[in-house]
């Protein structure tokens, strides 16, 4: 049955995949459109990291983590995993007042230091270690906001 609805393994990982990016992606955009003024990176960072480092989104959590070494093993079997992610929070930061910049250095820093942030929640479980880690981030992202102005 799976090789008749995905074509293969790959095929469903890839699947579960976008579905989870298309939920995840209404949930942005909701929160985006929800304020009253506009939001800014500090306040998405922690209402994101409060989402991502629930316990009930530990599954979910793990399954990108596999996804991710997956297509780093195996690249052309998981288009857009490892390159999405990155054009994403591109999007993200713009929504959130920090102006585009060619080379997105400003998107992959808050993609790199989100995504080890969760991946040594997951991996070593100490959560207070990593939210002094994650607001020291948002603070980082309250300076970067303010220079932008």
């Amino acid at each position: 049955m799976l090789v008749y609805h995905f074509g293969s393994r790959e095929g469903l990982m890839r699947e579960i995949l976008s579905r989870l990016r298309e939920l995840e992606d209404a949930r942005i955009q909701a929160w985006f459109q929800s304020g009253e003024k506009p939001r800014r990176m500090p306040e998405f960072l922690s209402w994101y990291w409060k989402r991502l480092s629930a316990p009930r989104a530990r599954p979910a959590v793990r399954l990108i983590f596999e996804l991710y070494a997956l297509a780093l093993k195996n690249p052309q079997a998981y288009p857009g995993v490892l390159e999405d992610p990155l054009a994403y929070w591109q999007k993200v930061a713009k929504k959130a007042g920090i102006p585009a910049k060619p080379d997105g250095v400003e998107a992959t820093l808050l993609l790199a230091a989100t995504r080890g942030l969760l991946l040594d929640l997951c991996a070593t479980g100490d959560r207070a270690r990593v939210e002094r880690a994650m607001e020291a981030l948002v603070s980082l992202s309250s300076g970067a906001s303010r220079q932008q102005k």
